[in-house]
């Protein structure tokens, strides 16, 4: 029998291969890691599918997720923003419900970081992408241009077709700066709505 290793062990080949990994070997690595004891070890394997965009390793999400959404769900607190943005991109990975619920939770208690926001916004748009576009709207409203911008870029990239009204109203009612028109540019280009963008060059 060969020997245990460490959690921490594991997580330093999985990093080490995960980036040596040729495209067509990845999944099979990341499916093996999702299979993994330790939360931490599926957590990690969990973000690199997302990152990577495997595909092959869906099911092997889906499966891993009911034992490692608690120990997945506590990262949304860990002191390093990647780490919390992470767990964001995970949790979307698995059962819409239980994502929707936990990332509405996160967001509405609020992070320093803006991009862990935006990781969370966008995986809302995805799992739920009926409700989520209000909900996220809401933040276009936000004191906060961080957090303005990171809204709206989600709404644009989700290239939701509800999503076009929420910023079109943004647009004309929020007196912004130069960087926060930069954004919502940004957001027009990544909806990919014709409407929208000649709204926005007409603004």
């Amino acid at each position: 029998m060969p020997p245990r290793t460490s959690a921490d062990d594991r997580l330093a080949g999985l990093e080490s291969g995960a980036e040596a990994a040729a495209s067509d070997a990845l999944p099979a690595l990341l499916g093996a890691a999702l299979g993994d004891r330790h939360y931490r070890v599926v957590a990690l394997a969990a973000r690199l599918a997302g990152d990577r965009l495997t595909y092959d390793n869906i099911p092997d999400l889906i499966a891993a997720y009911p034992r490692a959404l608690v120990e997945v769900a506590e990262l949304l607190l860990d002191s390093e923003p990647p780490v919390r943005a992470g767990a964001a991109r995970a949790i979307a990975c698995g059962d819409p419900r239980e994502a929707e619920q936990l990332l509405r939770l996160k967001v509405l208690a609020g992070d320093e970081d803006p991009l862990v926001l935006a990781d969370s916004f966008a995986g809302l748009l995805t799992v739920e992408p009926d409700e989520s576009p209000a909900f996220v709207a809401r933040f276009l409203e936000h004191e906060d241009e961080a957090i303005v911008e990171a809204a709206a870029l989600a709404l644009g990239e989700s290239r939701i077709p509800a999503a076009f009204e929420f910023l079109r109203q943004a647009w004309d009612a929020v007196l912004a700066s130069a960087d926060l028109e930069r954004a919502f540019l940004r957001a027009a280009a990544f909806h990919r709505s014709e409407a929208f963008e000649q709204h926005c060059l007409e603004a």
